[in-house]
């Protein structure tokens, strides 16, 4: 079975995401954490087929998530969401 990880702080799209995604539990297991610190020890313990982030949460925000995989992870794809766009986050 795939395991993908999902790291968002805001629970009513941790909600959503739970019951969204409930109809493909027989195809992949999802893992939910609130914060980067949690999504690194996740990856450090268990196989990770795929990692979605946030950008922004407490702890360690989805950018340090991403350095720190890119570095020890570099072969999990990575999806990274906002619901709080910049124009800084924009132009990268």
């Amino acid at each position: 079975m795939k395991h993908v990880l999902i790291a968002d702080d805001d629970k009513v799209l941790v909600k959503s995401l739970q019951i969204g995604l409930s109809k493909f539990s027989g195809k992949f297991e999802a893992i939910y954490v609130q914060d980067g610190l949690e999504a690194i020890n996740v990856l450090n313990s268990r196989p990770i087929d795929l990692v979605i982030t946030d950008i922004q949460m407490p702890m360690m925000d989805g950018l340090v998530l991403l350095a720190f995989m890119q570095g020890s992870f570099p072969d999990i794809p990575c999806i990274i969401m906002t619901s709080h766009g910049t124009s800084e986050l924009k132009a990268q």
